[in-house]
């Protein structure tokens, strides 16, 4: 069995924020890790989330006291892989968490995989495996590969993984069908933090709900946009002809 802990990064402008009112925000919670993480107890590995974006605002915006309970984690958790995910608007905060990791891994003795992952990681995989000094990056979707590390399968041999020195990687298995995913665990994060009710959701009235994703891809190409490199199209819908 191993330990996994997942890494979602902290948004830079609760840095230094010491009060928040909760009742006119809406934040999105680390779907995209919760759903590898509900993946993983699927199979019986055990597993952590550590949502940075929640415990900042819990730390009243100390960006010190967060990696300090990253520090408390890994120390407590003693992971066999660490996985961060992150988009590049997190790319400063990404590399923050990187030293961190990599400090605390070396001072404890301790050797997890350490790999990236997320839509960043998939545009700019050399980039980040140079700057964030992580041992690999995953490209494309992670859900499959995920498992196959944890399951302990030569990391070379799973689809979407890439390694410094490698000229160019495969992409990571699509699932097919979007409905085969199970639910999201929600109970792997703070849930109450992103169901708290408020009118940054619909703006007339307090609501509290967590999102759910019922496709991936985008039929559109825009330029400015990396969703259509992440994967192709596809919507959950049981029985129904898949695009892509």
């Amino acid at each position: 069995m191993a330990r996994v802990l997942l890494i979602q990064p902290w948004k830079y402008r609760d840095e230094g924020v010491r009060h928040h009112d909760l009742g006119h925000e809406w934040r999105n919670g680390p779907y995209s890790l919760i759903l590898l993480g509900t993946q993983l107890k699927a199979k019986g590995q055990q597993v952590r989330v550590m949502d940075l974006e929640r415990a900042l605002v819990a730390k009243r915006g100390s960006v010190c006291a967060c990696l300090n309970g990253l520090v408390r984690m890994i120390e407590k958790f003693a992971p066999d892989v660490i996985g961060l995910g992150f988009f590049s608007v997190h790319y400063c905060e990404a590399k923050r968490i990187a030293e961190t990791v990599r400090q605390t891994c070396r001072r404890m003795g301790l050797k997890p995989l350490f790999v990236a992952g997320g839509i960043h990681a998939t545009t700019e995989p050399h980039v980040t495996l140079k700057d964030l000094d992580c041992d690999c990056v995953f490209i494309g979707e992670a859900e499959a590969g995920i498992v196959r590390l944890a399951a302990g399968e030569d990391p070379h041999h799973v689809p979407g993984v890439l390694f410094p020195g490698a000229s160019e990687g495969s992409r990571g298995e699509e699932i097919r069908p979007l409905d085969s995913l199970p639910f999201p665990d929600w109970s792997l994060s703070d849930y109450r933090f992103y169901a708290h009710r408020s009118t940054g959701k619909l703006g007339f009235k307090k609501s509290g709900s967590l999102d759910m994703m019922m496709g991936r891809g985008c039929a559109y190409k825009c330029n400015f946009c990396a969703y259509p490199a992440m994967s192709s199209v596809r919507f959950c819908q049981a029985g129904s002809d898949e695009c892509g």
